[in-house]
């Protein structure tokens, strides 16, 4: 009613301002500012439209004109610029406008002035304005009288995707007053045959006689004049306004009348009352226009009452039936928008999906909203729906269903899909459920609701059937207090069946017990038949008892039939007693099987989240479609079997990543893969060891600015990825507050935890927020990855992420070790998700981002606190000795090793491999706390730990404490290069005092004994940072590579051969003594005969085989020169 009253209220006043263009008229465009916008919006008050310089508008005046533009099919918000003059002449003046409100075309051309002109723009001068579409000049002609314009342009629920307007032009066309007078007159004298109320009526009368008056009155002034308009002006509105109302009243008497036909429907002797009532005050002209108002709305109100006890479609109580607003009013998981053309069934431009790749299994998702204000009764639910391998559409595909509450129907090929269903307290869930689909393709589109009423006879009939259904089960083993509940819902039955005055309400609340108690009472009976199904199937594996171990089997038999006849039993009391007897048969396959076993490699590269871990495998030795089983098992317990847990799901990324689920964050696994033959041959894999992080606490709030369909969409991404973080990242105390803005064409994120979204649906999902969560923690947003000169990007800046972390994570996903992670200096790729377009829902794709996020902050972008994510970077194994060393050549990395002095201190004290290993002060137990993913390193001699005391001298020394506290605890960072010493390598690491800075205090060697403290340098040069930690084996290794031990070597040998400040010296040397000299590669440095008893030479660093030769000896000699 309020929108025909302000539409006919905008006819009339159009009417009463219309006037000819005047003769005399003259260009005023001195009263406006800035008319072309070449400076901005100065002199406009500006709500939400922007200034643009291109040449797509084609009537633009000037180099600028303003705009407003979203995303093609979306539609523009409300906007408007305005611009009040003052002291102006009064009379009439004419306003035109180059303006345009078009919807871009599915080719994305901007002008598209096609046949369906867009609504919802419009340009205005005072209470005048014309309707804005097609590009051109749009012209209103209006009047003033007391000496003000407001004038502009304004878009509310407009439907274009762009709006545009350029070049305001305002033209005086002079007086001409009493003209305009007696158009008003005209106006009014017709107003007078319409329906009114008495006194407007009255005061309407005395208005036009004081305009005759004035239009004769040949004296009349100027403001006389004016103010005689605005009189007349004010009643012939009022008029109006009271006019609208009776129209509107007798509209709906009218609309009624046609509704009521013969009085047949359910309701209609109220409908007739009401209407009876209406026609009373439609003819009554001395009520007030708030009783004629309350009059048509308590006629409409019968209305909706009538017509909804008569209603039969009640499609228009789903919200969004056929996904034109995307997925908004829905419960989705893993669904997602589309608007190709590819699903037949599709009715509009949008449909729902969940597409996979032929070769990946289809994840479980759903779709599903209740609908409430229902009539209880009978309903059919129609769904347009498919279930699809997309290699051939018309196979038979499983695992999808629609349904209504507990009712459902198998879907398949696509068609439409239908459910019987009965609503007994007003409110049904419908949807599309997809479990354990075989399909890569579901699809779903326009659903119905069609109601099929609700009657005493047929609702019986339906009691009956019920009843019926609910005895048929008490013949069947269930749980004896299900079986209570039953047999009480059945007695309820019958009593309404035999009741003949029973009321509607107790039908529908008889039917909702009924099928509640059916319901669970399937679920027991369904339950103690599985058991029975398990107990044979495992007698006929028993067969005669000769297999091994079958006198397991033959007690987890027994004790299955003691639960089988068991009444007593929860459902989930059957359930375990099914898991023993099936996980007892596994037991005894296995002990008896046949065949070969699988060859199965764990591969060593792995991912790991706080609640989540990843494997692959490689499996050889049978054809592997017919294993009866591939994937992997753990435990906390380092040698897993299948019976402790396991997992068979599996993502598809070059081969099959497995996936661990329900982890204990904090907390040490073992896992490795295995495969079953068909015989039931198990091969395992070899154990891997892995620590889940700590779970993270990332938050996150939206702010008011979200509303509607924005803050259910956004809200659903929100939690998504929110999830996604805190299972798969550590990262600790960061809150995201996340804003609406309306100018916001996609999203937007800063470092820290701001983020803003905007109206583009597209936008506004899982992939989006991720993308986003990823700017707040740093990529694009921190100087570690900006640079300029960031030591983790390729050029300071852009190209390749450096990090080892993030190269393990992507190169195990992508299952290629060629893979990197690069980007520019705000995105990151791949798995970045840069836009809609890349955002394809998979869960594999959430995941890696997840994971990247995580292996960032470990490799140095600190995510909060301005330090990185602390891990577990360096793999000790337990209970074993290390030696520490440092990986600058300069100090003291090949003849020194950390010890502990008297004091506590820890010195780089020169000492031989053999020596170290002989001398606990130099060994140390490393520790990892799975809790805070810190490490603590004690020494094997004294139990004392490395601990943090101050920067520069002895900053870290060692403490001796019972317990570590706070400042025994260090972050281990991986060197991102290896340091080779001989012929081997070896990585180097950072032990870090944990703090909130960028360069917090390490462990630093010198060229002395002593060690300091210094400010973290991520730089790979930073190598007397960095340490080597080394076990008895690479001690080992170490001692053979350089042949420490025979640098300095008197006893087996008069020659003397030592090295000095890069010099090799060799004395004690016979008479005639040849010097040949090697490097590591055999390539010959020098060779000279000696004839004094001693000799010297500058070299390079490095190791060297020296030989020298004589007419009585040989001797070789591997010496390390530095």
């Amino acid at each position: 009613m309020k929108i025909k009253l302000q539409l006919s209220i905008l006819v009339t006043l159009l009417s009463l301002l219309f006037f000819p263009t005047n003769a005399n008229a003259q260009t005023t465009n001195n009263l406006l500012s800035n008319i072309s916008f070449e400076n901005g919006f100065t002199g406009w008050v500006n709500n939400g439209m922007f200034t643009q310089t291109n040449n797509v508008f084609p009537n633009k005046d000037g180099n600028t004109y303003i705009e407003r533009w979203v995303s093609r099919g979306q539609s523009i918000p409300n906007v408007s610029v305005q611009q009040t003059i003052t002291g102006v002449t009064n009379g009439y003046y004419s306003l035109t406008v180059a303006a345009g409100n078009i919807q871009q075309s599915a080719s994305g051309s901007t002008i598209n002035n096609s046949s369906t002109p867009q609504t919802g723009v419009s340009i205005f001068a005072n209470n005048v304005e014309t309707s804005v579409n097609t590009v051109k000049d749009y012209t209103i002609d209006f009047f003033v009288n007391n000496g003000t314009i407001t004038l502009g342009l304004k878009a509310e629920n407009a439907t274009g995707n762009w709006l545009t307007c350029d070049n305001f032009r305002l033209v005086y066309n002079g007086e001409n007053s009493k003209t305009y007078i007696q158009e008003l007159v005209d106006a009014a004298n017709t107003l007078l045959s319409d329906k009114m109320n008495n006194n407007v009526r009255t005061e309407l009368v005395s208005a036009i006689n004081l305009g005759d008056q004035t239009i004769a009155d040949e004296a009349a002034t100027e403001q006389t004049i004016a103010d005689v308009i605005q009189h007349i002006k004010e009643k012939e509105l009022n008029a109006q306004i009271s006019v609208n109302s009776y129209e509107n009243l007798q509209t709906t008497i009218d609309s009624a009348l046609a509704i009521y036909d013969d009085g047949s429907g359910k309701e209609a002797i109220a409908l007739q009352t009401a209407i009876n009532t209406a026609k009373d005050t439609s003819n009554n002209f001395s009520i007030s226009l708030e009783e004629v108002n309350n009059a048509t709305e308590a006629l409409n109100l019968a209305i909706d009452k009538y017509n909804f006890a008569n209603k039969t479609d009640f499609t228009d109580y789903i919200e969004n039936p056929s996904f034109e607003s995307s997925l908004n009013g829905w419960e989705n998981n893993g669904m997602a928008s589309q608007g190709n053309n590819a699903f037949s069934k599709k009715e509009g431009n949008t449909y729902a999906e969940k597409y996979v790749s032929t070769t990946q299994n289809m994840p479980n998702a759903s779709i599903q909203q209740t609908v409430n204000g229902l009539p209880n009764g009978f309903y059919t639910l129609t769904v347009a729906a498919g279930n699809s391998n997309t290699n051939n559409l018309s196979s038979i595909q499983t695992g999808v269903y629609i349904f209504a509450n507990d009712d459902k129907t198998p879907v398949n090929i696509i068609n439409d899909y239908t459910i019987n269903l009965f609503v007994s307290n007003g409110t049904t869930t419908i949807g599309l459920k997809a479990e354990n689909a075989s399909g890569n393709w579901i699809a779903c589109d326009n659903f119905r609701l069609i109601f099929n009423g609700f009657d005493i006879e047929s609702s019986k009939t339906f009691i009956q059937e019920l009843v019926d259904t609910a005895n048929g089960l008490l013949t069947d083993k269930m749980s004896d207090d299900y079986r209570t509940e039953l047999i009480s819902a059945i007695n309820s039955g019958d009593q309404a069946i035999a009741d003949q005055s029973v009321t509607k309400e107790t039908l529908a609340s008889t039917i909702q017990l009924l099928k509640d108690q059916t319901l669970n009472a399937q679920i027991s009976v369904n339950s103690y038949l599985e058991l029975q199904t398990a107990i044979d199937e495992a007698l006929m594996i028993y067969g005669d008892g000769n297999g091994n171990e079958a006198a397991e089997l033959d007690t987890a038999i027994n004790n299955a039939i003691t639960s089988s006849n068991n009444f007593s039993l929860s459902v989930n009391d059957i359930h375990n007693a099914i898991n023993t007897l099936n996980t007892a048969v596994d037991k005894y396959g296995i002990a008896n099987a046949t065949g070969p076993a699988p060859t199965v490699i764990t591969n060593p590269n792995y991912a790991r989240g706080a609640t989540m871990a990843f494997g692959r495998s490689t499996i050889s030795g049978v054809n592997i479609s017919t294993l009866k089983e591939h994937g992997f098992c753990w435990s906390t317990n380092p040698e897993p079997t299948i019976f402790d847990n396991k997992t068979t799901k599996y993502l598809s990324s070059n081969g099959n990543i497995y996936h661990l689920e329900n982890l204990e964050p904090s907390t040490v696994y073992y896992m490795r893969a295995y495969a079953v033959s068909s015989g039931n041959a198990i091969g395992y894999g070899d154990v891997i060891k892995f620590i889940t992080i700590p779970k993270g606490t990332v938050t996150y709030n939206l702010t008011s600015g979200l509303t509607g369909d924005n803050r259910t969409r956004v809200e659903a991404a929100m939690s998504s990825a929110i999830n996604y973080y805190n299972n798969l990242t550590s990262i600790k105390g960061h809150h995201i507050t996340v804003n609406y803005g309306s100018g916001t064409p996609t999203a937007e994120a800063s470092y820290g935890g701001w983020m803003r979204f905007g109206p583009n649906a597209s936008y506004q999902r899982t992939g989006t927020a991720l993308h986003e969560m990823a700017h707040t923690i740093g990529v694009g947003t921190h100087s570690m990855w900006y640079g300029p000169s960031s030591p983790l990007r390729e050029t300071g800046s852009r190209g390749l992420w450096l990090g080892e972390r993030v190269d393990k994570v992507i190169q195990f996903i992508s299952n290629n070790p060629n893979e990197h992670l690069t980007g520019d200096n705000v995105h990151m790729w791949p798995y970045g998700i840069n836009g809609a377009q890349e955002d394809n829902g998979s869960e594999l794709l959430y995941i890696t981002n997840c994971l990247i996020a995580q292996a960032l902050g470990e490799d140095g972008l600190p995510p909060t606190g301005n330090f990185a994510t602390p891990a577990y970077t360096f793999e000790l194994k337990d209970n074993i000795k290390y030696y520490i060393k440092s990986e600058e050549e300069t100090t003291r990395r090949d003849n020194a090793f950390i010890t502990i002095d008297e004091s506590g201190n820890l010195i780089n004290k020169v000492m031989t491999p053999s020596e170290a290993m002989g001398d606990d002060n130099a060994a140390w137990y490393l520790e990892f706390n799975p809790s805070n993913s810190y490490y603590t390193i004690k020494n094997a001699a004294t139990g004392k730990y490395f601990t943090y005391k101050n920067t520069g001298s002895n900053g870290i020394s060692t403490i001796a404490r019972a317990t570590p506290a706070s400042n025994d605890y260090f972050q281990l960072m991986n060197a991102r290069v290896e340091t080779t010493i001989g012929s081997e390598s070896y990585k180097g690491y950072w032990i870090i005092h944990p703090e909130a800075s960028t360069s917090p205090a390490v462990l630093r060697a010198t060229t002395s004994d002593l060690t300091t403290t210094q400010g973290l340098n991520l730089n790979n040069t930073s190598t007397s940072q960095r340490w080597l930690i080394l076990d008895s084996n690479d001690v080992e290794e170490l001692k053979s590579t350089l042949s420490l031990e025979d640098n300095i070597n008197t006893s087996a040998s008069k020659n003397l051969v030592y090295s000095e400040d890069n010099v090799l010296h060799v004395k004690n040397i016979s008479a005639n003594t040849e010097i040949t000299v090697y490097d590591i590669r055999g390539v010959l440095i020098l060779q000279e005969n000696i004839t004094t008893s001693s000799f010297s030479h500058r070299m390079k660093t490095g190791i060297y085989v020296v030989i020298l030769s004589s007419d009585a000896n040989r001797e070789v000699k591997k010496i390390l020169i530095h």
